[in-house]
């Protein structure tokens, strides 16, 4: 995987005009598959030097990921989730 710094030009410059940037990519991708990878494969997929760094955004994950599974959510709302996937 290549870091965006060592990019070619025209793909910086292609990233630097959205609104969002590469530590948002990280903590959209921690959440969703800290319980599917290793510790080792995310930590290189959010390439992060330090393995302390993951970690700690693994902790957060699985906090985010428990706070989520006790959420309340109303009957109809969960019935417009349901109507909308099929």
């Amino acid at each position: 995987m290549q870091r965006l710094g060592h990019a070619p030009h025209g793909i910086r410059d292609a990233y630097a005009r959205h609104y969002f940037g590469f530590p948002d990519f990280r903590r959209a991708l921690t959440p969703h598959n800290a319980p599917y990878l290793s510790p080792e494969a995310l930590q290189k997929l959010m390439q992060h030097r330090s393995f302390k760094t993951t970690m700690g955004y693994i902790t957060l994950a699985n906090q985010v990921n428990q706070a989520a599974e006790r959420c309340v959510v109303p009957m109809v709302l969960k019935a417009i989730g349901k109507a909308e996937a099929s």
